[in-house]
Parts: C-alpha cells; sequence; structure tokens
C-alpha cells in the first residue's frame, strides 16, 4: 500500500506518524513549506492509495483535490487549531476557515483527532453529520526516551514557543503573573522567542527565565530536574509536552480545557484559566506533594498512551480504507 503524507509543519509527532508508516508501507512525503511544485504533488497523488494529511488546513486543499479526480481515500490527522473556535485562535474562528475546514472534513474519508474533546468541537463547529468517520487516535509518548533521572529541584516548568499568540492561549502571561507571587521559586519557560516577544521578555521577574530553543537532550534534562509542569491553556489538543514531562514524573498543573484533564486525570491539580493566584495556591501544593505523585504521572501516560496502541490502531484504520 502506498501512502502520500502531505503536512506544513516539521513537528515531532508528525515524525513519529512518518517512522510508523514506513514500516508498514510504502510511503512519500511532501512538506507544504518547502515542496512547492504542484506537477510534483500531483504526480504523488497519483502514485499513492492513500493521502495522509497532519492537520486540516490549506495545505490539504490542492491534495484532496487531486484525490477525488484520481479516486483516492483521504484522512485528516486534527491536533487542536483545526477544530477551535474560539476569540483569536482556531480555524473556525474566520469565515474563511470555516469554509475550509468544513470543505476538508466533508471530503476527507477518515478524520482523526488526538483527543475525544476535538471530535465534539469538530461536530459542534462544522455543523456536519460526520461523526461516523471520526475516530480518536491519541498521539503516543516513549517512555523510553522521556524517563525520570536524578533528584527533581524546586522548579516549575512550561515549554512552548513564546508568541502573541500562546502568551494568552497557552497561559504564559499567567506563568508570569504567577512568578510574581512567588518570588523565591525559579521557573522556567522552554521554546524559541519569536522576534517581536523579546522586549516583553525582558520585563519579565528575575525569577522567570526563558531558554529560547534547546535541543532535546536538553528539554529531556529540563523534564528530570523540574518537580512541576504546567500547562494553563485556554485550548490544546493533547499536549505533547505535558505528556513528556509527566513521563519523567513532573507533577502536572493544568487547567480543565480540552485534553488537558484526559492526560492529567487524578496525578495532578487544576486552576482556572488566568487565574495567577490560585496557580500560585496549586504550586506550593505540588511542591509538598510527595513524589509518588510524579511517579503516577509517569504510569498514567505510560498507560493511557503508549506509542505501540496509536501504531496498531492506525494500521487498523489505513487497512480498513482499501
Amino acid at each position: 500500500m502506498r501512502i502520500l503524507l502531505v503536512y506544513n509543519h516539521n513537528r515531532s509527532f508528525i515524525k513519529k506518524d512518518i517512522n510508523i508508516l514506513k514500516k508498514h508501507f510504502d510511503v512519500k512525503t511532501y512538506y507544504h513549506k518547502k515542496d512547492k511544485n504542484i506537477s510534483e504533488l500531483r504526480r504523488l497523488v497519483k502514485w499513492s492509495d492513500i493521502i495522509y494529511c497532519w492537520f486540516a488546513s490549506y495545505h490539504c486543499l490542492l491534495p484532496f483535490f487531486f484525490a477525488k479526480r484520481y479516486k483516492k481515500k483521504k484522512i485528516v490527522v486534527v491536533g487542536g487549531y483545526d477544530a477551535c473556535n474560539i476569540k483569536g485562535y482556531g480555524l473556525f474562528s474566520s469565515w474563511k476557515g470555516k469554509i475550509l475546514a468544513k470543505h476538508i472534513y466533508k471530503n476527507a474519508d477518515k478524520i482523526l483527532p488526538v483527543d475525544k474533546s476535538l471530535k465534539t468541537d469538530i461536530l459542534l463547529n462544522s455543523k456536519l453529520k460526520i461523526s461516523d468517520k471520526i475516530e480518536i487516535l491519541p498521539t503516543g509518548y516513549d517512555p523510553k526516551r522521556w524517563y525520570p533521572e536524578g533528584k527533581k529541584s524546586k522548579i516549575v516548568l512550561t515549554v512552548c514557543f513564546v508568541d502573541k499568540n500562546n502568551w494568552w492561549r497557552k497561559g504564559l502571561k499567567t506563568l508570569v503573573e504567577t512568578a510574581k507571587l512567588l518570588p523565591d521559586i525559579p521557573f522556567y519557560i522552554v521554546g524559541k522567542i519569536e522576534n517581536d516577544m523579546k522586549e516583553k521578555v525582558k520585563k519579565t521577574p528575575e525569577n522567570i527565565k526563558f531558554t529560547g530553543w534547546i535541543s532535546d537532550k536538553g528539554l529531556l534534562s529540563f523534564y528530570q530536574r523540574a518537580k512541576i509542569y504546567c500547562q494553563l491553556s485556554r485550548y490544546e489538543g493533547l499536549p505533547n509536552a505535558l505528556c513528556e514531562a509527566m513521563l519523567c514524573e513532573c507533577i502536572p498543573i493544568g487547567t480543565t480545557y480540552c485534553g488537558i484533564p484526559n492526560a492529567i486525570g487524578n496525578t495532578g491539580f487544576y486552576v482556572p484559566y488566568g487565574n495567577a493566584k490560585a496557580t500560585a495556591e496549586a504550586i506550593k501544593n505540588a511542591l509538598d506533594a510527595p513524589a509518588e505523585l510524579g511517579k503516577k504521572a509517569r504510569k498514567r501516560i505510560m498507560e493511557k498512551y503508549p506509542p505501540e496502541k496509536r501504531e496498531k490502531k492506525l494500521i487498523e484504520i489505513i487497512k480498513s480504507l482499501v
């Protein structure tokens, strides 16, 4: 079976899917931001049996158009943005995006959201009767790659790109306000800093450090050292960094939106979105919590989101289509 995987972001979870699919099928990839050759795309679609698109967005339009012409099956994986409709964020938050999303979901043969909350939002926002095409397929996390080592320190960590959108959506603003309330506790925000955010970053409290981009090896070291991981987002699919941190026995603190509580379960603490005072109290409680809670967090991710589980179900779905 021949599969064309189309994507528009170079993310680790997409690379994982490429590796999974290559173990079982003949796979070619088309990176929309780099391989902008329509003739080549058309040739690849004609060559393939299935078009597999990560995220429902503009990069799906041409592959889906050619796939319909050549009678190929179409799969779209939904990560979060492509199901969302909140002010200032989400594909459904603009009329153009809404038209695009409805077109993609209507024409897909299979829709694979990474969390059950996204299925609810797709159906709510699209108003399409497509429930039978949707199957929940969480991403998987490797406990051999993300593992605890050494003694935990009283460090609060979050991982994400630092840009204007994530400042409010990922709760970075709340984390900065929380750091002011806990001046003796070190906070770390790991991730690339966009140029237009550098001045804002300079004005944050001294106990909060922005590392910029770091390697996976460096990220693992932060996960292993930090006792607490914060996911203070307003909207998420299934947060990758949160699950990786939990595998490293970080105690999670999160809001109750979307896939966050599905990851955390009863292994951490919950706070209202945008509430720095409540977040500071949760951090104090988490710092006093026994190490067993972190071990419980690791066990939850290992049992709930093993990479083998995603691989098995993904292969079954693909084989059922052709």
